[in-house]
């Protein structure tokens, strides 16, 4: 039985904002009884309130600001840390071409390890992608419909909030799920904006990127099967960089193939049956020889 997101609603919080009110500032009167002393010293009392509560707003904004330079000095180390790590790649060779996707072990180390060693172990080779609408399906399903035999257990836990959190935007690679599991070898690719995966079923990873020149690929593939078609996964591998590698057809080769598979049919039976008449007069047609006697 395969595996699908489901879809319900999304409910999203409403943020508060709250501005700050303008300091008032005294407003000393100046009756006609009262000398020009007493009206310099309000003036001078006026400016220094005045500076007061200029220099209580700065340091105001500077006490808010300092946790938020802490936090993006924090976040800074995160990414020089994760600028460390080797990047890896998720690889489907494919009918219509490669597709490539960075992986994210800073997000979801479990989900990757296991992805890694279902690819490893080859068992998306020769599988097809099954579903299209507002995803790109696939996971260990042969196009005769043979399912591949899994030896590895579910994954450990649903890392939605674990690491760095990836919300499930187009472009970024999820794992499918039924409610109260955490998913093992079906996969997807968004196609739109599909932010209320985030939350429901208790969230579906986000474990991987796809890189921007695969788009045009996934793009044909979701055509493909919109159209009833089987596109399969060849060869799927992890890499530690992107090789451009050739292919005995190329993928707007390919494609063409697809769409005029019809016609290349038909013409074929209208030769096969040609041929099969040509037999029947190639008796007649053919003209035999005259003997030396005339």
């Amino acid at each position: 039985m395969r595996i699908v997101p489901w879809c319900f609603a999304n409910v999203y919080p409403v943020l508060d904002l709250k501005v700050p009110a303008t300091p008032l500032l005294p407003n000393p009167g100046v009756g006609i009884s009262m000398t020009a002393c007493i009206a310099g010293i309000a003036a001078q009392s006026v400016v220094f309130t005045a500076r007061r509560c200029k220099t209580n707003r700065r340091r105001l904004a500077a006490s808010k600001l300092r946790p938020l330079i802490g936090a993006s000095a924090i976040s800074g180390e995160a990414q020089r840390e994760s600028s460390l790590i080797p990047k890896k790649y998720l690889l489907l060779e494919t009918d219509l071409g490669n597709v490539a996707m960075l992986l994210r072990p800073d997000s979801a180390p479990l989900t990757v390890e296991h992805v890694c060693r279902l690819v490893d172990e080859g068992l998306y080779n020769g599988c097809y992608f099954y579903r299209s609408d507002f995803v790109l399906q696939w996971g260990l399903w042969l196009p005769n419909e043979t399912e591949v035999k899994n030896p590895y257990p579910d994954i450990a836990a649903n890392e939605t909030d674990s690491g760095t959190f990836l919300s499930n935007r187009p472009g970024t690679v999820a794992i499918a799920h039924g409610i109260g599991v955490n998913g093992n070898s079906d996969i997807f690719i968004n196609l739109q904006d599909n932010d209320y995966l985030d939350t429901m079923s208790l969230g579906f990873c986000v474990f991987a990127e796809l890189d921007a020149k695969s788009r045009r690929v996934v793009k044909d593939l979701a055509e493909a099967v919109v159209n009833g078609l089987k596109p399969v996964i060849w060869q799927a591998s992890i890499e530690s960089q992107l090789q451009k590698k050739e292919k005995l057809l190329e993928a707007p080769v390919y494609w063409c193939f697809l769409h005029l598979f019809p016609l290349a049919v038909s013409m074929q039976r209208s030769y096969d049956s040609f041929c099969s008449q040509w037999e029947d007069f190639k008796s007649v047609l053919v003209v035999k020889p005259k003997d030396e006697n005339g």
